[in-house]
């Protein structure tokens, strides 16, 4: 098969991936990092009553800590923010009634249930999508 056969049958339309990358512009990371950081972690602090430090919410930032090692990047931080925030104001997520996309949310979540998605979305995700990425 030649050369030229071979990139005949490559997908048309397919992004290249440096296109996709959005950390170039440091304009842009810094205005989501503050807009992440003011919406997930300052503004929960400011209308929880007060903050438990536990033993389980240190293990989260460490297992964060180790994904953003791992994948090199601390910008990966900013993804695994909403399932800290979860695991670490869970009583201020729970608290939220209102509506949300068009739902209307009229009942309360137990805190414990916003931690567990929490944890979920911290660990059994990430591995999730690591077992699907290396198949």
């Amino acid at each position: 098969m030649s050369q030229r056969a071979a990139t005949a049958v490559e997908p048309v339309g397919r992004a290249k991936p440096s296109n996709l990358v959005i950390h170039d512009n440091s304009l842009t990371v810094f205005i989501v990092c503050v807009l992440f950081v003011g919406g997930l972690v300052v503004f929960p602090i400011i209308k929880s009553k007060r903050i438990r430090v536990t033993p389980s919410k240190v293990v989260a930032v460490v297992i964060a800590i180790g994904i953003c090692i791992y994948n090199g990047s601390f910008t990966f931080l900013l993804v695994l923010l909403w399932p800290l925030s979860f695991i670490w104001f869970p009583e201020y997520w729970g608290n939220f009634t209102g509506y949300i996309r068009g739902q209307y949310v009229d009942e309360k979540s137990p805190p414990i249930l916003v931690s567990l998605m929490g944890w979920f979305f911290l660990v059994v995700f990430p591995l999730l999508f690591l077992w699907i990425a290396s198949r």
